[in-house]
C-alpha cells in the first residue's frame, strides 16, 4: 500500500540519519534530517535560500543553459523537494519554523557562512558536547527504525506493533497481533535484525480491533 511504502521508506531514511548523527560531527544534506533533528541540542537546522532570480543567473551559469530552460529546471527542483517532504513528512520544507538558522546566499558569500557554522557549531560542541550516551540514544533510534521496516516488510498488521529501544541492543515489542504464530514471528524477525541482542515480546494477542500506532 502506498502507506506502506512511505513508511518503509521514511524508516529507511530516519535510520541513516540518526546512525550518521551518533558519529558525531555530521552534515545531513537534505532527506528531512530538519524534521528528525528538531530541537535536539546536538543539532542545528540551517537553511540555505536566496531570491530565484539569483538562483536562476546561478544555474545559467553553472550548466550553460538558456533562461527559459534554467527556469523549467529550477521550478520543477523546487516543486519535488516540496512534494518529497509532503509525501514523507506532511510538512512544508519552506516553513522557516524548522530551521534555527536561514541564511541569504545573495547577501553572504559561501566562505562567510562557512566561517559562521563552522563557529557556531564549534561553540555548541564545546559547551554541550555529544556524550557516549547521547550517541547510544542515536544508534537505539536507528535500530527502532531498522525493526519497523522488517515488520512492515513482512506482516501486514504489523502498524498495530509499537517498537521500542530502551538500551542498546534491547528491542521492546508491544500493542496487539491477531495470532500467537503473528506474535512469534514477530520476535523471531526482530530478532534476526542485525544489532538486536535480545527481544523482550510484549504484544497482545487479540482478536478485538485496536487503533494502529501510526
Amino acid at each position: 500500500s502506498r502507506f506502506r511504502q512511505r513508511s518503509v521508506y521514511g524508516h529507511m531514511i530516519s535510520s541513516r540519519i540518526y546512525n550518521a548523527v551518533s558519529e558525531d560531527r555530521a552534515v545531513i544534506l537534505g532527506r528531512g534530517g530538519q524534521f528528525l533533528l528538531q530541537g535536539r541540542p546536538h543539532a542545528v537546522n540551517v537553511c540555505l535560500t536566496a531570491p530565484f532570480e539569483t538562483r536562476l543567473a546561478r544555474i545559467m551559469e553553472a550548466m550553460n543553459i538558456e533562461r527559459v530552460i534554467a527556469e523549467d529546471y529550477l521550478e520543477s527542483s523546487d516543486r519535488k523537494r516540496r512534494d518529497f517532504i509532503r509525501y514523507l513528512y506532511h510538512e512544508d520544507v519552506t516553513d522557516s519554523c524548522w530551521y534555527d538558522i536561514t541564511v541569504d546566499t545573495k547577501r553572504f558569500d559561501s566562505r562567510a557562512i562557512e566561517n559562521f557554522l563552522v563557529r557556531e557549531l564549534t561553540r555548541i560542541d564545546r559547551e554541550n558536547p555529544m556524550s557516549a550516551s547521547d550517541k547510544m540514544a542515536y544508534r537505539s533510534l536507528a535500530l527502532e527504525k531498522r525493526v519497523e521496516i522488517v515488520l512492515l516488510k513482512a506482516l501486514s498488521e504489523s502498524n498495530y506493533i509499537r517498537v521500542t529501544v530502551p538500551d542498546e541492543g534491547t528491542v521492546v515489542l508491544s500493542g496487539f497481533l491477531g495470532s500467537a504464530a503473528e506474535r512469534a514471528a514477530a520476535a523471531d524477525l526482530a530478532s534476526a535484525v542485525d544489532g538486536v541482542k535480545t527481544v523482550d515480546n510484549k504484544i497482545v494477542v487479540s482478536d478485538y480491533p485496536v487503533r494502529p500506532w501510526y
